[in-house]
């Protein structure tokens, strides 16, 4: 009788190590499947993290007054519509993959002056965010081009 009992123990045993095996390769595969695509999926987290980490990093009034300075500092009164800045404030940086790339555009008839933050590009898209004083309108969204308000005069964008 007690062989039988032994026979038991031991079955049971490699059922158990046979579980833990078969655990440990589903584990693996599992682990070196989100390895893989992490460096895929990066890029489509960042940007759809990018209003709440922005807003974690600074508040408008911050954000606007360094827009507004860079508006200050170069001539937007001049013919051109629009100069690319390579200073960007540092809450802008490491919100993606690549640096924003930061322009400022004159105004028009139909809109103030503002400066415009791009993230992305390619069949990827574009993303980021427009800043400019408190009397600016929000953009309107069309198919290409999607806009949502943080505050007065400022807008995230997602889009083309």
């Amino acid at each position: 009788m007690s062989q039988g009992n032994g026979n038991r123990s031991t079955d049971a045993g490699d059922r158990l190590s046979k579980r833990i095996i078969l655990t440990s390769y589903a584990l693996i595969i599992l682990a070196a499947f989100v390895f893989a695509l992490y460096p895929i999926l990066k890029p489509d987290l960042q940007r759809a993290h990018f209003e709440k980490n922005l807003k974690q990093r600074i508040s408008p009034e911050e954000l606007r007054a360094w827009a507004l300075g860079l508006l200050k500092t170069y001539d937007t009164n001049k013919t051109y519509d629009n100069a690319h800045i390579t200073n960007s404030h540092p809450a802008l940086e490491g919100q993606f993959r690549n640096p924003p790339v930061v322009w400022w555009y004159s105004a028009s008839q139909t809109d103030t002056e503002f400066v415009r933050v791009t993230y992305g590009g390619g069949g990827f898209g574009h993303f980021g965010v427009e800043i400019g004083p408190t009397n600016r309108a929000m953009p309107d969204s069309r198919t290409a081009r999607h806009y949502s308000f943080w505050a007065p005069g400022i807008y995230f964008f997602d889009g083309q």
